[in-house]
């Protein structure tokens, strides 16, 4: 009898001082079902397999329309935290969702197949996104992502094809796009893409392919705040591309960026130095361009069969590339910088309208 006090007390005992019944308790609070792990609280589904069994409350079908959800649930006399989301809204009819900052992890495919899922706002508490997050999204139509998330995995927005907008907040911490985050097969709806960040140029440039190159539905972008580099080809071939806004930070862009766009003018900042290898090639929309005063270099077929017609080679302009102007729109005479020392072979070639090049 006096063994089996002492193994009683010592299981009451556990229960006070790890609270295991407490750790399971699952309850519905505004139409949403919880499970608290201690003071934090993890949004369950309601069509899986397996259904929680609330100690309060009827579970739905499904979650529905507009979600809010709030930081914090007082219940029972305890003060509760909404940490994660799981998968609980997985696949459900729901229209909006208001995250709240308290919100520090999402389950893979978090809002897969939430397709009448139009707007929603992430948690400045997310450090990372997860694959397939919004894949089938259909009905979302723009995106901010906060800047404490530094990567985009592949397949994010696969398959949303309302998704026209995506902006990317400001931070002092890279962003890190998989290439395929976007796309799956090309059917990305994008229009406006807006970055106020670093990119990752180091991952990025080890990439097999850019996550927005060859995005065809591209038509306006704008790179700054904290962008300082543009990663080789990240927008070659975005073929809708026109509206192109560089920050006054940006001060490397890399090679073939804007090559097969539809660019009609570009004014590029005055931290860039070099016009990079193939930049402009192939853009047959292109008439003016505007270089820094600190351009020192127009690198090889930087504006190759290109439409150009306008743009200001001024002093302190000391080479011209091979075929830098092959097949281009310049027409005229052309005036070259008095401190051009080297022109590279075909610099001119098949540019039909210029009647001479004098420096």
């Amino acid at each position: 009898m006096f063994n089996f006090t002492l193994k009683r007390a010592s299981v009451v005992g556990l229960v006070l001082a790890f609270g295991i019944g407490a750790s399971a308790q699952t309850f519905m609070y505004e139409g949403i079902c919880y499970k608290a792990t201690g003071n934090k609280l993890t949004v369950q589904s309601v069509t899986g397999k397996t259904k929680p069994t609330p100690e309060n409350g009827t579970l739905p079908e499904h979650y529905t329309g507009d979600i809010v959800l709030p930081e914090t649930i007082e219940y029972n006399g305890k003060t509760y935290i909404v940490d994660k989301l799981g998968t609980g809204f997985k696949g459900e009819p729901i229209t909006s969702l208001h995250m709240p900052n308290s919100v520090t992890d999402v389950g893979i495919g978090a809002f897969q197949d939430c397709s009448s899922l139009t707007t929603i706002n992430l948690s400045t508490g997310l450090v990372k996104l997860k694959q397939n997050m919004f894949t089938n999204c259909t009905a979302l139509t723009e995106i901010t992502i906060p800047g404490t998330i530094s990567a985009l995995p592949n397949a994010t927005f696969k398959a949303c094809t309302g998704l026209t907008k995506i902006t990317f907040e400001s931070s002092e911490t890279p962003i890190e796009a998989a290439a395929n985050a976007f796309v799956d097969g090309g059917n990305s709806a994008l229009k406006e893409v807006v970055i106020h960040r670093p990119i990752n140029v180091e991952k990025v440039a080890a990439m097999a392919d850019k996550p927005f190159r060859g995005i065809t539905s591209i038509e306006t972008v704008v790179l700054d705040g904290g962008v300082t580099e543009i990663p080789a080809s990240y927008f070659e071939g975005c073929s809708s591309l026109k509206n192109v806004t560089l920050g006054e930070n940006v001060a490397t862009i890399g090679t073939n960026v804007f090559a097969g766009t539809a660019v009609e003018s570009v004014t590029l900042p005055e931290a860039v130095t070099s016009v990079s290898s193939g930049l402009f090639a192939s853009t047959p929309a292109l008439n003016t361009v505007v270089l820094g005063s600190g351009v020192t270099s127009i690198d090889a077929l930087a504006f190759s069969n290109s439409a150009i017609r306008n743009i200001n080679l001024t002093e302190g302009l000391k080479t011209i590339g091979d075929q830098a102007f092959s097949g281009s729109g310049l027409a005229g005479e052309l005036v070259l910088p008095s401190t051009v020392t080297r022109i590279g072979a075909q610099a001119f070639a098949k540019s039909t309208g210029l009647t001479s090049v004098s420096i």
